[in-house]
């Protein structure tokens, strides 16, 4: 018995669609804008760019597997005929995909391959006949029908897969994907009439002579079903070719955190420096006696250190007074402790940072790169340094072996943009190229090789990290249009954690958007000390309900894999309330009743069921028929 026809429909979302192939936009040598060369003379020199639409006329010519289109002898200079382009466009006939990819040649004594946007294709949908399902958020996909233009990075937390699906009201879709194995440096470019690019910036930019054209395809391939069908094409193609795939499943990796695993409750501790270690350590306590040993319990733990919050990264020392005692004796209660530490930033205030100005990524024009956090200057620091990942290791054996920490979170490392840095002098290819997931594989590689027991989390999720890290906080605002994306496609391979809902919220906000996590997979809670507020008890007894039917069913949560939202066929009215994003309120609808299909690493599938209504509600599919009372969660064999 199979729930894959039955997908669960989110109203605010526009919901999941059957949908019938639809036929993907195909180039031809008529086609204007296939690609746009960006060619400078050194990283912040003159600039010349070339773009199909205004070269003139291509050849083309038939190959094995498609065709192919060229343009040769294109000027730099007047006269120069310094490039040539070569776009091939074949059939993987295994896949049943169109792969697109592009060889540039560079005869050029003056200029070099800056960036390459290509292929530039679309519009896949009109205006008001279908959404997007485009990367970001808090789950790894939003479902958007307007105003989906930008230019996002690769990878980032707003962008953490390479491919984008469009999806037809009427039925069809095309899913587009970057098969890049390595994830370098990119861009995924969208317009909002529906057209898609990837801009890739060149290895060895602006370098005379040098031609550093993307070396992976694009895929673009009609799917039938919904989005989460077009998703698990692109996790077939990641399990077997991704490097962050080939240490295979969790469940069969002997790497793998069985403590992290067995976390079953999350809580945010300390964000504000005012608060005394004493209340801190009573709220904690707290917590401990509420929990009464029916499950592990994890604190993460910010402003730990004597000064404030992101003030002189990376130095956290000295530790507030009594930090060590007050860890050591909760540890003794059975709680994880994790601190914070920030794993990518400089502080530019710091006083070691003009010694250490040398390590940080730098712009195209030679400046340093600059970011602001907390309204004060930061640089990302260029990980292809070995002294960096040395360095991160030094932090976490001292706060394990010093403080006694039971996990390490390093921020922002899976989260935020991966800077292409053109730096002549960090021993990596100047611009684009995978130097910086492979400096930040090392790094961790070797902060999990110095403290193998210890678990390791970082920010939010991108797909080169999955590895990397035991556990990933998926802290980001949740709202209504968030699509599980990231479940669907990595279920099995990484494990989130966290569903942040502010207090402020109504009863039923709260539920939904618990139940949403719980159900595409996440470790429960990470909410401050007011959930332990006796007026909160009715949420903080949910969220006890939701950890305990996970932790039942760990085989399908913890190490199976997502199927997809399963669709109740009773209809009810939806829920309407509030939402908070960074700063905005915002209006989300979900249905009362929600559900999700896991199967298990043998084959075992369940559909988890959850009413969030204060009424009794009924739910329908697949077989499956429940009465549900109100708040009420099961979790049914298939």
């Amino acid at each position: 018995m199979t729930m894959r026809t039955v997908r669960i429909r989110m109203a605010a979302a526009a919901a999941v669609c059957v949908v019938a192939a639809v036929a993907a936009p195909a180039a031809s040598a008529s086609d204007a804008g296939l690609w746009k060369l960006s060619f400078r003379a050194g990283t912040a020199g003159k600039e010349v760019v070339l773009d199909s639409a205004k070269c003139g006329a291509c050849t083309e010519e038939k190959t094995a597997s498609g065709r192919r289109l060229a343009w040769r002898g294109l000027d730099l200079e007047q006269g120069d005929a310094a490039v040539d382009v070569v776009c091939d466009i074949s059939r993987n006939a295994e896949r049943g995909w169109d792969e697109y990819r592009i060889s540039v040649a560079n005869r050029s004594g003056v200029f070099g391959l800056f960036e390459t946007e290509y292929p530039r294709l679309g519009p896949f949908l009109k205006k008001g006949e279908g959404s997007l399902v485009r990367p970001g958020g808090c789950w790894g996909g939003q479902r958007l029908r307007e105003n989906v233009r930008g230019r996002f990075p690769f990878p980032d937390w707003a962008s953490p897969f390479q491919m984008a699906i469009f999806e037809k009201d009427s039925g069809g879709g095309t899913i587009v994907a970057a098969l890049d194995p390595e994830g370098c440096v990119k861009f995924l470019n969208y317009t909002d009439d529906f057209r898609f690019s990837v801009s890739t910036p060149a290895v060895d930019a602006g370098v005379p002579g040098k031609a550093g054209a993307p070396c992976f395809a694009v895929a673009v391939r009609p799917f039938d079903g919904g989005w989460v069908d077009a998703a698990k094409m692109y996790r077939s193609w990641s399990a077997g070719n991704a490097m962050w795939m080939k240490k295979g499943p969790l469940v069969s990796r002997k790497d793998r955190s069985a403590a992290f695993r067995d976390i079953g409750m999350w809580f945010l501790f300390q964000y504000n420096h005012s608060i005394p270690l004493s209340r801190t350590e009573d709220e904690i306590g707290k917590a401990v006696d509420l929990v009464a040993g029916r499950f592990p319990i994890a604190v993460h733990m910010y402003s730990w250190h004597k000064h404030p919050h992101d003030v002189l990264v990376p130095d956290y020392f000295p530790a507030r007074d009594g930090f060590a005692e007050m860890v050591a004796r909760l540890s003794k209660k059975g709680v994880r402790m994790m601190p914070y530490l920030n794993g990518r930033i400089w502080s530019w205030d710091h006083e070691g940072f003009k010694k250490a100005e040398k390590w940080m990524c730098r712009n195209a024009d030679g400046t340093l790169h600059n970011e602001r956090w907390g309204g004060k200057d930061f640089s990302a620091v260029c990980p292809s340094s070995e002294k960096w990942g040395d360095w991160l290791v030094v932090l976490g054996k001292k706060m394990v072996g010093e403080y006694g920490a039971g996990a390490l979170y390093y921020d922002q490392i899976a989260s935020m943009t991966a800077v292409a840095c053109y730096a002549s002098n960090h021993g990596h290819p100047v611009g684009g190229g995978t130097h910086w997931v492979d400096g930040y594989r090392k790094s961790v590689e070797k902060v999990h090789a110095a403290l193998p027991d210890i678990p390791l989390t970082s920010e939010n999720w991108s797909e080169p990290y999955t590895d990397m890290f035991d556990g990933f906080l998926v802290w980001g605002p949740n709202v209504g249009n968030d699509v599980p994306l990231t479940p669907a496609v990595y279920s099995g391979y990484m494990s989130p954690f966290a569903c942040r809902v502010l207090r402020d919220v109504t009863d039923q906000a709260f539920y939904a958007l618990q139940a949403r996590s719980f159900l595409w997979g996440a470790q429960t809670g990470w909410e401050h000390p007011w959930i332990l507020e006796e007026k909160y008890r009715n949420r903080l007894d949910f969220l006890f309900k939701l950890v305990e039917k996970r932790r039942g069913a760990l085989e399908f949560f913890a190490d199976g894999e997502f199927m997809g939202p399963v669709e109740n066929r009773v209809r009810h009215e939806p829920l309407k309330f509030k939402v908070l994003r960074w700063g905005r309120t915002l209006d989300a609808e979900m249905p009362p009743v929600m559900a999700a299909e896991w199967k298990s690493p043998a084959g075992r599938r369940i559909v988890a069921v959850v009413n969030v209504a204060d009424t009794p509600r009924r739910f329908e599919a697949g077989g499956v028929s429940l009465d549900l009372a109100p708040l009420e969660v099961r979790i049914v064999d298939l």
